[in-house]
């Protein structure tokens, strides 16, 4: 593994970058640019002004994500198709030119600008964001948070966030026991529900197959979430849904 520079990108914002450039050459296959060309991927590991160097779980993760590059494109091209399209063909006119129907085509959207990798510190999952250059909306780009190969969440420029994080790692539990307040809407604005709810309890409802969208306020925060389900269930929990784990 590369050795690491440190280096104060703002004030007390710290990274550490490689010393020398990995092989990622399937990433930079993703070559979309709004503005000018690349050559190569920014890759930055989040640090603190104690750290001496990344820790492990960090070093394990770029090196996962130098070896499952293709494995990491193919599931952009899913959560493109089940998430980010119906998500901005909702908002704004995207020209048949300019919609993937394979994952070869990815380029002609999305354009791999830089790789992050936060400070958690765990060995069984690992977390990461890829910047990407984006078609659709050029002028802020995009965001992807993965857990492992799986994307579980995106943003705009500005926007970033571990918010995601908190569903798989922890749940959105109230320690005094009390319910979510949480509002889940189709991508055209139609309500499907506006209520209270435990993040583990069973709520006994038809939620059809597709991509919603969802408010919850928590710990006077209000997440927005962008999420797909797979089939037709007739109950589920929140944690089923934001996690995928309902099958």
């Amino acid at each position: 593994m590369n050795e690491f520079i440190k280096y104060e990108a703002w004030e007390n914002h710290w990274y550490f970058k490689p010393n020398n450039q990995l092989n990622l050459s399937r990433f930079l296959e993703l070559d979309y640019t709004s503005w000018k060309e690349r050559d190569r991927i920014q890759i930055l590991l989040e640090a603190d002004e104690i750290m001496e160097k990344p820790n492990d779980n960090q070093i394990r993760t770029l090196q996962f994500i130098k070896d499952m590059q293709d494995q990491i494109i193919e599931s952009m091209f899913e959560y493109y198709q089940k998430v980010i399209f119906p998500v901005f063909s909702e908002a704004t006119d995207i020209e048949e030119n300019e919609i993937i129907y394979d994952k070869s085509e990815l380029s002609k959207v999305f354009g791999i600008q830089k790789i992050e990798i936060p400070i958690f510190n765990m060995v069984d999952t690992k977390y990461f964001l890829i910047k990407l250059d984006f078609a659709y909306d050029p002028e802020h780009g995009l965001y992807i948070l993965f857990d492992n190969t799986n994307p579980i969440d995106f943003f705009g420029e500005g926007d970033k966030n571990y918010d995601a994080i908190s569903f798989y790692r922890d749940g959105l539990i109230y320690n005094t026991g009390e319910p979510l307040k949480v509002n889940l809407y189709k991508l055209n604005g139609e309500t499907v529900f506006q209520e209270n709810y435990h993040y583990d309890e069973l709520i006994k409802l038809k939620l059809l197959k597709g991509t919603y969208r969802t408010f919850i306020t928590f710990n006077q925060t209000q997440i927005c979430r962008n999420f797909y389900v797979s089939k037709n269930l007739e109950e589920f929990t929140l944690r089923e849904i934001l996690t995928h784990k309902y099958y």
